[in-house]
C-alpha cells in the first residue's frame, strides 16, 4: 500500500482547510480520499502529470478542469472518506465511485499526480502533489498550492 502524506493548511483570509489524504491501494486497486471535519462539501480531481514528462499522453479526464478527450470528470466527495475504485474503459468511470488511473500501471509515476480539492459553497481551490502548475489557469482559481 502506498499513501500520500497528510496535508493540513490554514489559509489567512480564508476558511479553515480540513485535513485532507490521499492514499493509493494498489490491493484493490483503488483510490482513497479523506476529509477531516469537512467544513462544506468538495469535488476532488487528479491529474496523471508524471506519465507527460516521461513522452506517455496523460490521462486528466478526471482532472475538474483540462479533461481528455472530450472527458472531463470530477469527483463528488461523500462524507469524510470516499473510495474510487478502478475500472478499465472510460466509459466504466461513475463520478464519486471509479477512476481509470491504475494505480500499478506505471508503478514509477502513477503516485506522482496532482490532486485538486474544490469547495463547492465557497469555490475556494487546493492543488498538491507532483506538477501544481497543472492547474495555474483554472477558471475558479488561483488555487492555492499546498
Amino acid at each position: 500500500m502506498r499513501s500520500l502524506p497528510l496535508l493540513l493548511l490554514s489559509v489567512a483570509c480564508s476558511p479553515m482547510v480540513p485535513e485532507a489524504e490521499v492514499e493509493l491501494r494498489d490491493s484493490p486497486d483503488e483510490m482513497v480520499i479523506r476529509v477531516t471535519d469537512p467544513i462544506e462539501p468538495y469535488h476532488f480531481g487528479y491529474a496523471q502529470t508524471a506519465v507527460a514528462r516521461l513522452g506517455a499522453v496523460p490521462w486528466n479526464g478526471e482532472d475538474c478542469f483540462r479533461g481528455t478527450d472530450g472527458f472531463q470528470l470530477c469527483h463528488p466527495l461523500d462524507g469524510a472518506e470516499t473510495v474510487l475504485t478502478h475500472v478499465d474503459t472510460i466509459v466504466q468511470i461513475v463520478e464519486g465511485e471509479t477512476m481509470l488511473l491504475s494505480v500499478d500501471t506505471p508503478a514509477d509515476a502513477t503516485p506522482a499526480v496532482t490532486y485538486i480539492l474544490i469547495g463547492d459553497d465557497s469555490g475556494d481551490c487546493f492543488v498538491w502533489g507532483d506538477d501544481p502548475a497543472h492547474y495555474d489557469l483554472f477558471p475558479d482559481g488561483p488555487c492555492t498550492a499546498l
